[in-house]
């Protein structure tokens, strides 16, 4: 029979071999030996183990067996769609026989120093199991087809889960939570292409798009919430922003007008006239001071936030605009085009500092570095351009995408730049050096556009497709 799974003890020494036919090998690694050969108890094919040596978490909980604290113990899944828990190697004793899929069990791995045995099958569902009390704690849903691979944390209650539905989700197990996906029923996505989001905090997100609506997300949850917050706009919203103590919310509209609104009350605080065409991005500056704006009639304005007064009009594009981002001291900003240009403007006098060339297509996104040191825009060339600001020099170029590259985000302290494409992948880069760090696909449609931050040691983030769904997630890299 052949084998269907692997797993190894944390030290190295002993691993666990499962067969189709149902039987447990331990193998000595160091030896190569073989240690013992039994039947794991299910009745049809084993799929999948896992060890562990189950110890004592930082709560004071334990899931070590009380005859033999310090043994180790391996779960088995099995076409039979139950998983079981045996002490591991010397003895085929069964500790726990683990009812509740109503598929086949395809993969599964400990949590919680041992204490939580996690599984996926083929009922679309991961459950969470306190595998020493034989207690199905939690019934983790939001894939739509077979979940065939996870892997878990041993000290830390994440969890990171594959299925066939082409989507990577990362779950908190601390809190039964998910960390991805907002589109499990229809009140949970926009109706139209998502166009843009923001994300000021790890635990609010507000997305828009073409169908002319605001959405506030909660991270933590995944969940969409009510919120009294209204654009005015009866069309497309097509660029949004949050200014960084969360009071203000200023949105682009494909009717030449921007809104800025006040999100505690959800009351309008200005409409700022004056674009002859499309505003296509919007941001406010890092005090919240500014609002600039990008549009389809090639130019980019700078606006008074409390007057709701134009300061400047920037008109050195030869086409429409695409974006626009303040660096994070405010004294600049920069602007790309579908001229193929990214500008670098000052944002005290509105005069033009430096046009980078280099690009071979529209530039689709642009945004500095925490540091300001770094100018990145992402081009529908399918290639990420990294500039410095300070020589104006072209750094690197960064491809690996298969179609345009639509929008990037840095994550907190610069370490890391996220970027998306209409080929649905998610790429994680090394802005320094240029490395492609993680790549993962979180739907099946063309992305739009991402926004990051970071908490704690961990990188939050959203990303709209173009079927208006908004998937969050949370990486560890």
């Amino acid at each position: 029979a052949g084998a269907a799974g692997a797993a190894g003890s944390e030290d190295g020494v002993v691993a666990a071999l499962v067969l189709k036919s149902g039987l447990l090998a331990a193998v000595d690694i160091g030896a190569m030996q073989l240690l013992s050969l039994h039947k794991t108890g299910h009745t049809g094919g084993v799929t999948c183990c896992a060890v562990c040596a189950p110890g004592v978490d930082t709560d004071g909980g334990s899931s070590a067996d009380p005859a033999d604290p310090g043994r180790l113990v391996c779960a088995t899944g099995s076409l039979d769609k139950t998983l079981r828990v045996t002490r591991f190697p010397q003895t085929d004793v069964c500790l726990a026989h683990l009812k509740g899929h109503s598929g086949a069990v395809r993969c599964c791995g400990f949590t919680q120093f041992g204490r939580w045995l996690v599984s996926g099958a083929d009922d679309c569902t991961l459950r969470l199991w306190d595998w020493a009390r034989q207690q199905l704690l939690h019934c983790l849903c939001g894939h739509s087809r077979a979940v065939v691979a996870l892997d878990c944390l041993l000290d830390a209650p994440l969890i990171t889960s594959a299925s066939r539905d082409q989507k990577l989700k990362v779950w908190d197990a601390a809190s039964l939570g998910e960390h991805s996906s907002g589109d499990s029923d229809r009140n949970h996505r926009h109706t139209a292409s998502l166009l843009a989001c923001a994300l000021p905090s790890p635990t609010k997100a507000v997305t828009t798009g073409l169908d002319g609506t605001l959405a506030f997300w909660n991270v933590e949850t995944g969940q969409r919430e009510t919120s009294s917050v209204r654009s005015g706009h009866t069309v497309w919203i097509l660029g949004v922003d949050i200014s960084r103590d969360q009071k203000l919310c200023v949105v682009g509209c494909y009717d030449t007008t921007l809104s800025v609104l006040q999100l505690e009350q959800g009351t309008l605080l200005h409409r700022l006239t004056g674009h002859s065409d499309a505003v296509v991005d919007c941001c406010f500056s890092p005090d919240a001071v500014l609002v600039l704006s990008g549009s389809k009639d090639g130019t980019v304005r700078l606006w008074d936030t409390e007057t709701g007064t134009c300061l400047f009009v920037c008109d050195r594009h030869a086409s429409p605009v695409t974006s626009c981002a303040f660096a994070p001291n405010g004294n600049v900003f920069a602007s790309g085009a579908r001229d193929a240009t990214l500008r670098l403007w000052e944002a005290e006098s509105g005069r033009e500092l430096h046009a980078f060339s280099g690009h071979s297509a529209d530039v689709e996104s642009c945004v500095f570095s925490p540091s300001g040191n770094m100018l990145v825009s992402a081009c529908a060339d399918k290639t990420i351009y990294v500039f410095s600001v300070h020589s104006e020099d072209l750094l690197r170029r960064l491809r690996g995408h298969g179609a345009e590259v639509t929008d990037i985000a840095f994550n907190g302290d610069g370490s890391r730049l996220y970027s998306v494409s209409r080929d649905s992948c998610v790429k994680v880069w090394n802005p320094h050096t240029g490395d492609l760090q993680a790549s993962f696909v979180l739907s099946t449609c063309a992305l739009q556009c991402i926004a990051v931050c970071s908490h704690l040691g961990r990188d939050f983030g959203i990303v709209g497709d173009n079927s208006g769904n908004a998937e969050l997630f949370a990486a560890i890299i």
